[in-house]
C-alpha cells in the first residue's frame, strides 16, 4: 500500500511539473479550465499506467500513452505546431534527464533508499523537475 501511495504522490508532482513546463512554452489557454483539468487528469492516468510492480503494463504502451497525453495537454493552449512539438519534446526530455540523474544517484546511495524501486525515484526526479521549472524556467521568457 505504501508503494501505491508514494507512486501516486510522485505522479502528482510530475503532473504539476509538466503543467509548469507548459506555461513556459505557452502564454494563453484556449480551452475552458474544466477541459484543461481533464487533459491533465489524462496525463496523470498515463503516468499511473507506467510500469509499476503492482500494475503490469508494457513500457512501449506506457510511453505511447504518455506522449499522446502530452500532445493532448498541449492542445489546450494557443500555439503553432512547431511550438507544440518543442513543448512535448522539451517536457519529455526534462523528465527523462532528471530520471537519469536519480538513477545515477541510486548507484551511490544505500539499496534501501528506494521504496518499491521506482516510487522514490519518480518522486525525487519529479521534485527536481518541479524545482527546475520554478527556479530556472522564468529566465526562459524568450521561448514564448
Amino acid at each position: 500500500m505504501k508503494i501505491v501511495i508514494l507512486s501516486f504522490l510522485g505522479i502528482a508532482v510530475a503532473t504539476v511539473a509538466v503543467e509548469r513546463t507548459m506555461r513556459v512554452f505557452f502564454e494563453k489557454r484556449r480551452t475552458p479550465a474544466a477541459v484543461t483539468a481533464l487533459s491533465y487528469l489524462l496525463l496523470w492516468a498515463t503516468l499511473a499506467l507506467s510500469p509499476q510492480p503492482w500494475l503490469p503494463v508494457s513500457p512501449q504502451i506506457a510511453m505511447l500513452a504518455y506522449f499522446v497525453a502530452l500532445v493532448v495537454v498541449s492542445l489546450n493552449y494557443e500555439s503553432v505546431v512547431m511550438k507544440r512539438v518543442a513543448a512535448v519534446a522539451g517536457g519529455h526530455y526534462v523528465m527523462l534527464a532528471f530520471t537519469g540523474i536519480t538513477n545515477a544517484l541510486a548507484d551511490f546511495l544505500p539499496a534501501n533508499w528506494l521504496i518499491g524501486d521506482v516510487s522514490m525515484a519518480l518522486i525525487i526526479s519529479s521534485l527536481f523537475v518541479f524545482l527546475t521549472v520554478i527556479i530556472a524556467f522564468p529566465f526562459f521568457t524568450y521561448i514564448k
